[in-house]
């Protein structure tokens, strides 16, 4: 065992960079969700948007492969997630706030779904997931002070002062939309967090000092 006693400098030292590798653990946890699913989304709505005009309605029963795709896809990538021992607090205060978030789409389009079905417009079930997902985003930004999630929840927010200044009927194209905003959204705010990551990283210090 090291018996070396520090001094209040390298005690210091020693907090610092501690602090630093628990940020960029944190930072890198941030970014792989917003990459996959981001790109899932946005990938299963392109597919939906041109199998909807041969499969009617039946197209959007793919939107189901959004969780069966993005669990798997985060939980690889993610190789964290399977040392639970060694996650600071905001790690887990991150995870467990978008799984919230996440079981929170699930329960609220699925509680719609069964209890309307078919009767409600599409845009309201994207009007949900929008909402929950601006929201997940602005906590997590201001939380952590990260300038990024609050700044890309905003396309979110403007997503749904669109669809309530229009008041539009429901069409294909706003598929499109919802996809198009998911990939401003969470696209390119991982792709951001991961350049300043890569870029920070370089110089020893997290992104968000």
């Amino acid at each position: 065992m090291n018996n070396k006693t520090f001094n209040a400098q390298e005690s210091i030292r020693l907090i610092e960079q501690t602090l630093r590798r628990s940020g960029q653990r944190l930072e890198k946890k941030c970014i792989i969700p917003m990459l996959v699913w981001g790109y899932t989304t946005v990938a299963v709505s392109l597919l939906i948007y041109f199998l909807q005009p041969a499969m009617s309605y039946h197209a959007h029963w793919l939107w189901l492969l959004i969780p069966l795709l993005g669990y798997p896809l985060s939980y690889v990538l993610d190789k964290s997630s399977i040392e639970p021992n060694t996650r600071a607090f905001p790690e887990r205060f991150v995870e467990t706030l978008w799984a919230v978030a996440g079981g929170s789409v699930g329960i609220a389009c699925g509680t719609l779904w069964l209890r309307a079905g078919g009767s409600v417009s599409g845009e309201i079930y994207f009007m949900l997931v929008v909402m929950i997902m601006s929201i997940a985003m602005l906590v997590t930004g201001i939380s952590l002070n990260i300038k990024a999630y609050k700044w890309g929840s905003f396309a979110g927010y403007i997503y749904l002062l669109r669809l309530i200044v229009e008041r539009a009927e429901f069409s294909s194209n706003e598929i499109l939309y919802f996809g198009a905003t998911f990939f401003v959204m969470m696209c390119c705010t991982g792709h951001y967090l991961q350049y300043k990551h890569r870029e920070a990283k370089s110089t020893n210090k997290a992104i968000y000092e």
